[in-house]
């Protein structure tokens, strides 16, 4: 790429100049970064900070990657950046390939109240905005000026229908997906090493030998139907991934599985996978799955690596199941290749983006199921009634609430038991939201993005309409990201290189040790079935990190050895294991 203009002349350069941070946004000719440098755009509640951000959509084009992944509270800031990139000028493009239909419209309704103030002031005719659109996939493509969410629509839904069309004409089907029931009162065997300290004889630690003894059982059904033979080691493997809700039952149960007995001559290969890793840990756990998930040219290529071959040599099995134990993260942004996975259900939208994870990169065609959902999830074991569960994350709330949450009531079988992205992409007629998982979704983000709410100009496609714009009420009333506060804590090195837990500080400086928060579990290793596939000597990577950047082992430390924890749950302290990350304590 050549760049032959200069970047450092005009008008406000001696200002960018005292703002390195500001300098790089305005003045990068192709800018990737997260959402969150420009969203000040239209969020700031006082001056100044939407300046920058503001000048980059007047001199760019602003391309949104998988914008249907924001929380459903996150769409009102989206419609709004949307708007303004309108009324700046920026042309807009949408990637993904989930997009519902209620997105699509109310995105499309924002960007064109906002282009019609931008061509006004351009001289357009009154009259004359039509809006150039295009849609592309991979079978066609299509474009048209729409001066009209009506016409917009029909062409959208044209291009919809012929899509779907060309997916069921294709013959080779790469996930196949089965319901299988998850219940609470399973009795698990050979638990003999839990780690000491846990409360395994309460109603919750009962609930996770539960949940890990099926996972166990799930997990060798699908190995023996989707195992790859490595002639290098004379041995069966599969690469598996495991999907669940939340952090704290997730590592839960992986503990709880690492202490089950496994099945003769099978050994599992366990690695955990979620946001309360240290970052330099993280970092660590994501190059290796990078590395061992890629299966794009030569797919038995990863029997190849070293550290495959090693861990297979470390027994006499002959079956070798690698197993991610993840959240979310697993989801999005990811490009890894699993043989199978199980989900805990929280959303039909995050049903698919998993079964994107499967066979990624070899699409080869699939006989029996290698994606199994588990019928309910562990939020509904616990709570033993009909509160709403498929939520955070999920789409289920007191307004929106299911009357059942079990998914053989929930899925018609045509929504799963192929799984591609028309669930999502085109909604039925007639929605029965109480009723069906993927009529919910489509009925709340219709909610959303397209209808008012309690005669309030809450939903997206209204508030334009109004003087609300010109000040900070919906910004106060609908903030981008309003999640829980944080608290970033750090694993920081004494005089005698040991590690001690301290939390933020002032002035950018970490605080005073607080190691009375933490709880260091030890995992007994007696069990030769499961082995941890992600542990890493943390002083050893802050050396490696040391010798590539040039930093010593202190400021590697502090640069990369933190982790942001929610500060509600402090108080409670924390428990932490080097695979397994932080979890809060109980």
């Amino acid at each position: 790429m050549f760049y032959e203009s200069s970047l450092q002349s005009g008008p406000i350069s001696h200002q960018l100049a005292k703002n390195a941070h500001a300098n790089r946004l305005l003045q990068s000719p192709i800018l990737t970064c997260t959402i969150d440098h420009l969203m000040p755009a239209t969020e700031s509640l006082r001056g100044g900070h939407q300046i920058v951000p503001s000048l980059r959509l007047m001199t760019s084009d602003l391309i949104l990657d998988e914008p249907d992944d924001f929380d459903q509270q996150d769409l009102y800031a989206l419609s709004r950046l949307v708007y303004w990139s309108g009324m700046l000028g920026s042309r807009v493009l949408l990637s993904s390939a989930t997009l519902p239909p209620a997105i699509i419209h109310g995105l499309f309704d924002a960007y064109y109240e906002g282009r019609k103030i931008f061509q006004k002031n351009r001289g357009a005719i009154q009259g004359k905005n039509a809006i150039s659109c295009a849609w592309f996939d991979e079978f066609n493509c299509i474009a048209g000026d729409f001066a009209d969410t009506d016409g917009f629509t029909n062409a959208h839904t044209q291009f919809v229908d012929k899509r779907l069309i060309k997916l069921g004409q294709m013959n080779t089907i790469v996930r196949r997906a089965e319901i299988k029931p998850l219940v609470e009162n399973i009795a698990a065997p050979d638990l003999d090493n839990l780690p000491v300290g846990d409360q395994n004889n309460t109603p919750e630690g009962l609930l996770f030998q539960s949940v890990a003894w099926q996972l166990q059982q799930y997990s060798v059904e699908l190995h023996y139907q989707h195992n790859t033979y490595d002639e290098l080691s004379g041995k069966h493997v599969s690469f598996g991934l495991v999907r669940m809700a939340n952090i704290y039952p997730l590592v839960n149960v992986t503990k709880t599985f690492l202490a089950l007995q496994g099945p003769t001559d099978t050994v599992f290969h366990c690695c955990c996978y979620h946001s309360n890793h240290l970052l330099t840990v993280r970092s660590a756990i994501e190059q290796r799955l990078d590395r061992c998930l890629n299966r794009k040219g030569d797919k038995n290529a990863v029997f190849s690596l070293p550290e495959i071959q090693q861990s297979l040599a470390r027994t006499s099995a002959k079956h070798h199941i690698f197993i991610v134990f993840a959240t979310p993260v697993a989801e999005v942004g990811r490009d890894h290749d699993y043989d199978w996975g199980i989900v805990e259900p929280s959303s039909m939208r995050s049903i698919i983006q998993l079964a994107g994870r499967i066979q990624r990169h070899r699409m080869q065609s699939c006989a029996s199921p290698n994606l199994f959902l588990l019928s309910s999830n562990i939020k509904h074991l616990q709570s033993k009634n009909n509160s709403p569960c498929f939520c955070t994350p999920g789409f289920e709330n007191e307004t929106f609430k299911l009357n059942s949450h079990d998914l053989f009531n929930l899925l018609e079988s045509e929504q799963y038991k192929t799984i591609n992205a028309a669930p999502r992409i085109r909604e039925n007629i007639h929605l029965r939201p109480a009723d069906n998982l993927v009529d919910l979704e489509h009925a709340h983000l219709k909610a959303i993005m397209l209808e008012a709410e309690n005669g309030r100009v809450a939903s997206i496609n209204l508030w334009w309409q109004t003087q609300a714009n010109l000040s900070a009420e919906l910004q106060q009333a609908y903030p981008f990201r309003q999640s829980r506060p944080t608290m970033c804590y750090a694993m920081l090195l004494d005089e005698d290189d040991e590690p001690y837990f301290c939390g933020e500080g002032t002035n950018g400086k970490w605080g005073k040790p607080q190691n009375a928060l933490l709880n260091k579990i030890n995992i007994d290793r007696q069990n030769a079935g499961k082995l941890l596939w992600g542990e890493y000597d943390y002083l050893v990577l802050l050396e490696q990190s040391a010798d590539n950047l040039g930093y010593t082992i202190e400021d590697c430390a502090k640069r990369f050895s933190y982790v942001e924890l929610p500060r509600d749950e402090a108080e409670q302290g924390w428990n932490y294991h080097d695979a397994l990350g932080f979890w809060r304590n109980k």
